[in-house]
């Protein structure tokens, strides 16, 4: 779903950004490549260990989605599974 968005919205300035919270490097080449994801796949492994740097971030849980915009403000932050047409319209407002 989100290698779909980033693919329909490139042209408008939408880049999508993947974190990855395996520990090894490897493992998210290879969840990347059996899904042929091309966008950016950051890796935090630390993020879903550690208290603080969740807090920090507003993870509650995985999935979280967040949708920011080009000045950098969270314009809405989905926690757990959404459906792809509520995630593309989430991008669309945002792109107004």
């Amino acid at each position: 779903m989100l290698q779909q968005l980033q693919n329909k919205y490139a042209s408008r300035g939408v880049v999508v950004l993947g974190i990855s919270t395996d520990e090894k490097a490897s493992t998210a080449a290879r969840f990347a490549r059996q899904l042929k994801i091309t966008y950016p796949l950051l890796l935090d492994p630390i993020l879903m260990t550690s208290e603080s740097e969740q807090k920090k971030f507003g993870f509650l849980g995985l999935p979280t989605t967040f949708i920011v915009d080009r000045n950098g403000i969270v314009r809405k932050k989905v926690i757990g599974f959404t459906y792809q047409d509520d995630l593309e319209s989430a991008v669309r407002q945002v792109l107004q």
